[in-house]
């Protein structure tokens, strides 16, 4: 070889540009130099690389504490960017109401997002919430033609949307928290390929989803904890170290 392989872009038989890693090779033919060049399709390669670039910045988002509904978005992006006609939408389940809430969903048609923002949960509900109440994937080949979604079912398919799939998010202790729910563009099963970018999409989206709920029920006891000190009757105050008062509640306040 006289050149190292390099990764460049070249143009298929069937009019594809493809990822391909191109090597240059020289050999002797009747006493004359002939130089070779080799290319190997690296498509498969490439895609696996770029995701496994997309998952780690999903992790670097979690570890940094971004918003859940940023990088909920930033996953789903990177999936859909694997299968552009899968389309993908998270949810997170209220379970005090017991409805399932969208987060993210940026590559569903604007006009079915309204109508599966908010599903209910239940043994009797459609497809999202039946999944979710009873921890339970669900494939839907069909959507046209299934009862489990004869109530939004039409919009999504008059906005080109056909099949579904719906699998439970869970947190650490396999409680359900929400759901992921891949779409389709035609009426029919997820392929193998789907199959594996799911299974790594549901893990971060529940490590992302439990973080982010984690990081709310955080907030709700530090604000109770804020009214607790203000409003209690009795005197509570924080000093520096050096003995110097740093803050006061209200009832300290009010002593003369």
């Amino acid at each position: 070889p006289i050149a190292d392989t390099e990764r460049c872009i070249a143009l298929s038989a069937d009019g594809r540009m493809i990822p391909v890693d191109a090597r240059v090779g020289r050999a002797l033919l009747d006493s004359k130099p002939i130089y070779v060049m080799g290319l190997r399709d690296v498509s498969e390669r490439a895609r696996t690389e770029l995701f496994l670039q997309g998952q780690r910045h999903v992790l670097e988002l979690i570890a940094s504490g971004a918003p859940g509904a940023e990088t909920m978005a930033v996953l789903l992006a990177v999936v859909e960017g694997e299968t552009p006609t899968m389309h993908c939408a998270i949810y997170e389940l209220d379970v005090e109401r017991q409805v399932a809430r969208l987060v993210s969903a940026a590559d569903l048609p604007a006009d079915v997002v309204p109508r599966l923002r908010e599903l209910e949960v239940g043994p009797d509900a459609e497809a999202i919430g039946f999944a979710i109440h009873g921890n339970a994937h669900v494939v839907t080949p069909d959507i046209e033609s299934d009862p489990m979604w004869s109530d939004s079912g039409e919009c999504l398919v008059v906005n080109g949307i056909r099949g579904a799939w719906t699998i439970p998010l869970r947190s650490t202790d396999g409680t359900v928290i929400g759901a992921l729910v891949c779409y389709f563009d035609t009426a029919r099963e997820p392929t193998p390929r789907e199959h594996e970018l799911a299974g790594a999409t549901v893990q971060l989206a529940s490590i992302a989803l439990s973080s982010a709920r984690d990081a709310a029920s955080l907030r709700r006891s530090e604000a109770s904890f804020r009214s607790f000190v203000e409003t209690t009757p009795a005197a509570i105050f924080r000093e520096t170290r050096d003995g110097q008062p740093a803050w006061r509640n209200r009832a300290l306040a009010t002593i003369r």
